[in-house]
């Protein structure tokens, strides 16, 4: 973890064990409630969600029936908060399993970047924004971590 506000962090920490627990039980509902109608995402599936009622239809719609065991590794999660604790970004790595079709029991690991507002000190965190891509596939990187021509 990465700040020097605990109790911000701490609030953080609860928001993304809400929305994983929403994600794993595919709740939309109780999603829904933590993203800010103005949410933009960009996806596994979608190149790009404009607002929250998007964001569900492409890309939550899609994915969350097709997982299960949806979960942040948080022992490499980094989170960002700003000195006013308005402001958060999350780094996380994530991890679930194909619910789908052939590919029932597959293993799907990916990383995320969030990014959380709020109006002020204890007021609850809204998502404004989520970044979410598979791994990339390893064979296609060399040791520096760059694509191989």
């Amino acid at each position: 973890m990465t700040t020097t506000d605990e109790k911000a962090v701490a609030s953080v920490m609860a928001w993304l064990g809400e929305w994983e627990d929403a994600i794993a039980s595919n709740d939309i509902p109780r999603g829904e409630a933590l993203f800010a109608p103005e949410a933009s995402g960009f996806g596994t599936v979608t190149l790009r969600t404009e607002g929250r009622a998007d964001l569900i239809e492409r890309q939550w719609r899609e994915v969350w029936p097709r997982t299960r065991e949806f979960a942040f590794e948080r022992e490499t999660m980094a989170v960002h908060v700003s000195p006013d604790a308005r402001l958060a970004s999350v780094q996380a790595l994530w991890r679930s399993f194909s619910n789908d079709g052939d590919d029932v029991g597959r293993e799907r690991n990916g990383r995320a970047t969030i990014v959380l507002t709020r109006g002020g000190g204890d007021a609850p965190w809204r998502c404004t924004h989520t970044h979410f891509s598979m791994w990339p596939n390893m064979a296609d990187l060399d040791i520096a971590g760059k694509i191989k021509d």
